[in-house]
C-alpha cells in the first residue's frame, strides 16, 4: 500500500521548472533594477541639494548686503558680472565671479571665496536699474546665476534669479 502512493508522486517536470526559475528571475531582475533606479534618483537629489544649499546661501549674503548698501556699480544692462556696493560701517564690498566662484572683497583685503568648491558658478550677471541719485527711483539689482554641481556622475545644472531692492540707509547712519 505505501509502494502506491509513492508511485504516483513523481516531482516536477522540466516544464515547470524552467517556468518557474524564469519567474523567479523575472522578479529578481525587475527588484534589482528599481534598487539601482532608486540609488541614482538618490545621487541626483543629493547632487541637487548641495547646488540648491551652496547657491542659495550665496544668494542670499549678496542679497543682504545689497539691502543695505548703495551703490558704487552704475545702472547695467545685465551683462556685468560683478557689482561693487558701498556700505556705511565697512567701505567699499565687491562680488565677482571668477572661475566659475563667486568672490567678496572688502576694500583693500584679498577677494575671497564665498561658495563652495563642489559647485560652479557658469554664469554670474547683475542687472542694476536706479542706482543713479537724481532718478528718484529705489535702486534695483537682479541677480542671475545659472549653477551646477562639480562632482558626482549626473550634472544637475540649476538657473537661479532674485531681485533685492536697496534701502538707503545713509539717513539713519547719519543721525
Amino acid at each position: 500500500m505505501k509502494y502506491d502512493l509513492l508511485k504516483d508522486n513523481r516531482g516536477f517536470t522540466i516544464v515547470e521548472v524552467i517556468a518557474s526559475v524564469f519567474i523567479f528571475s523575472v522578479i529578481v531582475t525587475t527588484i534589482g533594477g528599481i534598487f539601482i533606479r532608486s540609488l541614482s534618483i538618490e545621487r541626483k537629489n543629493f547632487s541637487a541639494q548641495k547646488v540648491q544649499e551652496n547657491s542659495l546661501r550665496a544668494l542670499e549674503m549678496m542679497a543682504r548686503e545689497i539691502r543695505i548698501s548703495r551703490m558704487a556699480t552704475a545702472d547695467s544692462d545685465c551683462l556685468a558680472s560683478s557689482i561693487s556696493l558701498i556700505r556705511p560701517s565697512i567701505g567699499t564690498v565687491d562680488y565677482t565671479l571668477i572661475s566659475g566662484q563667486i568672490f567678496r572683497k572688502e576694500g583693500t583685503s584679498d577677494a575671497a571665496a564665498i561658495t563652495s568648491a563642489d559647485i560652479n558658478f557658469n554664469k554670474l550677471n547683475f542687472c542694476v536699474d536706479g542706482s543713479a541719485s537724481n532718478d528718484s527711483k529705489p535702486t534695483r539689482v537682479t541677480i542671475l546665476t545659472q549653477v551646477e554641481n562639480v562632482n558626482g556622475i549626473e550634472t544637475y545644472t540649476l538657473n537661479l534669479q532674485t531681485t533685492i531692492i536697496s534701502r538707503d540707509l545713509s539717513d539713519d547712519f547719519q543721525n
